[in-house]
C-alpha cells in the first residue's frame, strides 16, 4: 500500500487526480515510475507483485489466483466452497497469504470477511488466466452466488429481512460478477434465476433500475426461452420494479403476462403475489374500483395457502383502498388493531410500510399526538433495510407533521432530505406522497421567506441517511406534550 501511494503520487505531476483514479482498474500499468536507486522490484507494482509472487508455495500461489474471482471481498465459507483443493488446508494458506500482506481481513457485523486490494486482485487475476484456469474457477464462483442468492430471496422477505439484506449488500460485488458471467456465456436460465432470486433485493436497496435492466438482458438475448414459470417470476419482478419507478402501464402489462404464466403453471402463490402488486400499482393510477378484486383473489388464495403473513399484508394495503376512498378514521382503526400482529411477524419492511400508513391515516386527519414516533420508527427501519421509497415519504410526512408544529425550519430541512432521496434514487414522487411536500412547502416558505427556506431546503439535501434520522429523532415531540 505505501508503495502505491508512492508511485500514485509520482504520477500527479503529469495527471490530475480525477484522470489517476479513472485509470486504476490498470493500476499494474499505472503504477510505475518508482524512484532510481531503489531495488528493481520498488520500481512497478507489478515488480513488487511478482517478488512476492515469487515468496508463495505453490498452494498459496493457488489460492491467491483463485481468490481473483471474488469482488469485493469474500467470508470463509465461500472460499472453502469455491477454492479448496484436494489435501490442502484452505485455512492455513489463507493464513499465510494473510502473513504475507497479500490477504486484508475486515472485521464485519456478522463474521470475518477477507479481501484483496484491487492491484493485487488485478495482479492475481492475470495469473488466474494465464493458469488456464479462470474459466473453471469463474463458473464455480457463479454456481456458488446463484445458491446464495435463491438461498436469500424467501429470506429477504419475512423476519430476517433485515440480516439477509445486510449479508446480500456485502455480496453485491460478487452477485455482479456472477451476473456478468451469465451474460458472457449466454445462459438466460441461470441469468433470470439469479437477477429474479434478488428482486427484493434490488427493491429494498434502490437499484431498481439495474435490477430491471439484468433481467430484461437475459430475458432478450439469452440463447433460448426460459421456461414458463420461471418468465412469470421474471415478469413478477419486472411489474414490482415498474410499481416502484412509477411506470403504471408497463407494470400492468408486466403483471398480467406474469399472472398468465403462474395460471398457467397452477403457482397459487406467484398468483396471489402478482395480484397484490396489480392490486398497487392500478391504486396509484387512481383506479381503485378495479384494485380492489385483484386484493379480494390475493386474500383468498393467500388464505386457502395459510400465510397469514401475507394474507396480513394484503389486509394493510386493503386498507389503504379504504382510506383513498376517503375514510381516514376507518382504515386508521383497521391498521392500528393490526399493527400489534404486524410487530409479530418481525419483518421490517411491512412493519415500516405498516406504521409508515398508521401516520398518514393521523395527519391525514390532523393529529398530531403520537405521530412522530410512528414516523421515526418507520424511518429508522426503512434506513437499516435502505428501503428509499419509506425514508422519502417518511421524511416528507415529518415535514408536513412540522409545519403543524410551527417549526419551519425544521420542516423545510425535512423536506430537502426527503427530495434528496428521489433525486438520488430517480425514485419519482408517487401521488400519495405529493400532498405531503406541497403541504410542507407552502407552509415553510410563506413562514420562512424564499431565502431562508431555500437555506434550510439545502442543509436538509446535504444530510447522509444516519444525519437524516438523529435530525429526524432529536426534533420529536413527545406525545404527551
Amino acid at each position: 500500500m505505501p508503495l502505491a501511494i508512492e508511485l500514485a503520487a509520482a504520477r500527479l505531476g503529469v495527471l490530475e487526480p480525477g484522470q489517476l483514479a479513472a485509470r486504476l482498474h490498470d493500476a499494474l500499468g499505472v503504477l510505475t515510475g518508482g524512484a532510481r536507486g531503489v531495488p528493481d522490484r520498488q520500481r512497478t507494482l507489478r515488480a513488487t507483485l511478482d517478488w512476492s509472487y515469487g515468496l508463495l508455495a505453490e498452494p498459496e500461489r493457488r489460492l491467491l489466483r483463485q481468490l481473483a474471482v471474488f469482488a469485493g471481498g469474500w467470508t470463509l465459507d465461500a472460499a472453502e466452497a469455491i477454492c479448496a483443493a484436494p489435501g490442502v488446508d484452505l485455512l492455513a494458506e489463507l493464513g499465510g497469504l494473510v502473513e504475507h500482506s497479500l490477504v486484508q481481513v475486515e472485521a464485519g457485523t456478522l463474521e470475518p470477511r477477507y479481501r484483496l486490494l484491487e492491484p493485487t486482485r488485478q495482479y492475481a487475476r492475470d495469473r488466474l488466466a494465464a493458469s488456464g484456469a479462470e474459466g473453471e474457477a469463474r463458473e464455480s464462483h457463479a454456481r456458488f452466488f446463484l445458491a446464495f442468492a435463491e438461498a436469500a430471496e424467501p429470506r429477504l422477505d419475512g423476519v430476517a429481512s433485515l440480516d439477509w439484506s445486510r449479508r446480500v449488500r456485502a455480496e453485491i460485488g460478487n452477485l455482479r460478477e456472477a451476473l456478468r458471467w451469465w451474460q458472457e456465456q449466454g445462459d438466460a436460465e441461470c441469468g433470470v434465476r439469479l437477477a429474479v432470486a434478488l428482486r427484493l433485493f434490488w427493491r429494498q436497496q434502490a437499484y431498481t433500475r439495474e435490477g430491471m435492466g439484468w433481467v430484461q438482458a437475459f430475458l432478450s438475448h439469452g440463447a433460448r426461452p426460459v421456461a414458463t414459470q420461471l418468465e412469470a417470476r421474471a415478469m413478477l419482478a419486472l411489474a414490482e420494479g415498474a410499481l416502484r419507478l412509477g411506470a403504471w402501464d408497463e407494470g400492468l402489462a408486466y403483471g398480467r403476462r406474469s399472472l398468465r404464466g403462474f395460471e398457467a403453471s397452477g403457482d397459487e402463490q406467484g398468483q396471489a403475489r402478482v395480484l397484490n402488486v396489480l392490486a398497487m400499482t392500478l391504486r396509484y393510477q387512481g383506479a381503485l374500483a378495479e384494485a380492489e378484486p385483484f386484493l379480494d383473489r390475493a386474500i383468498a388464495l393467500y388464505d386457502r395457502l395459510g400465510d397469514r403473513h401475507w394474507m396480513l399484508v394484503c389486509r394493510i394495503n386493503r386498507g389503504i383502498l379504504v382510506f383513498e376512498r376517503g375514510d381516514a378514521a376507518q382504515a386508521r382503526a383497521q391498521l392500528a388493531a393490526a399493527l400489534p400482529a404486524l410487530r409479530a411477524f418481525g419483518d421490517a419492511r411491512t412493519t415500516a410500510v405498516g406504521l409508515l400508513n398508521l401516520a398518514t391515516y393521523t395527519l391525514t386527519l390532523r393529529q398530531v399526538a403520537g405521530v412522530g414516533a410512528l414516523l421515526v420508527e418507520a424511518l429508522d427501519l426503512a434506513l437499516a433495510i435502505d428501503e428509499q421509497m419509506i425514508s422519502s415519504c417518511a421524511l416528507a410526512e415529518l415535514a408536513d407533521l412540522a409545519t403543524l408544529e410551527g417549526r419551519w425550519e425544521r420542516a423545510a430541512c425535512l423536506l430537502g432530505a426527503s427530495q434528496e432521496v428521489h433525486r438520488r434514487t430517480g425514485v419519482p414522487i408517487v401521488r400519495t406522497e405529493r400532498p405531503f411536500h406541497e403541504r410542507a412547502e407552502a407552509a415553510a416558505r410563506a413562514a420562512l421567506g424564499d431565502i431562508a427556506y431555500a437555506a434550510a431546503l439545502a442543509s436538509g439535501a446535504a444530510l447522509p441517511p444516519d444525519a437524516a434520522l438523529d435530525e429526524a429523532r432529536s426534533g420529536l415531540v413527545p406525545a404527551t406534550a
